[in-house]
């Protein structure tokens, strides 16, 4: 989706969330606790993603002087050498990609964060049943 207004800015934010967890969900919980507490650690919290609403929301206007922090932020949580494979690292990406094209507009970063934000508390409180209520059930494949 090519966003252009700050909803659809805050849309692109829910559908990749949507995307990156609906890719990740584990079909069965891990028989190896060390394993799944591993996990637990790359992936997109609201704890994670108010740090990075945070970030971006302290922000100077020069978006990409704050792409050092996000990664440092991601490093901190992934214990894992493919970082790129996580949870965090699929959105620090996305975000990261955002801010590149959009650098001049943080407004629309931030519109973009506000969805993804919300994506993420209604998918860890509700469940599966929060990607058709989000709208995102045919999307996130």
């Amino acid at each position: 989706m090519q966003a252009s207004t700050q909803t659809d800015f805050k849309t692109l934010g829910v559908e990749t969330v949507c995307k990156i967890k609906k890719k990740n969900k584990k079909e069965s919980p891990s028989e190896n606790q060390e394993e799944e507490n591993s996990e637990k650690k790359n992936r997109l919290t609201r704890t994670v993603m108010r740090k990075i609403y945070d970030i971006v929301l302290n922000s100077a206007d020069n978006m990409e002087s704050i792409i050092p922090d996000l990664l440092y932020l991601g490093a901190q949580r992934v214990e894992r050498e493919d970082f790129n494979s996580t949870e965090i690292g699929m959105f620090l990406n996305k975000l990261i990609q955002l801010i590149k094209e959009n650098k001049s507009n943080k407004e629309n970063v931030l519109k973009f964060l506000e969805g993804a934000v919300m994506a993420t508390y209604v998918i860890e409180k509700m469940g599966e049943k929060a990607y058709s209520l989000l709208g995102c059930d045919n999307n996130a494949s």
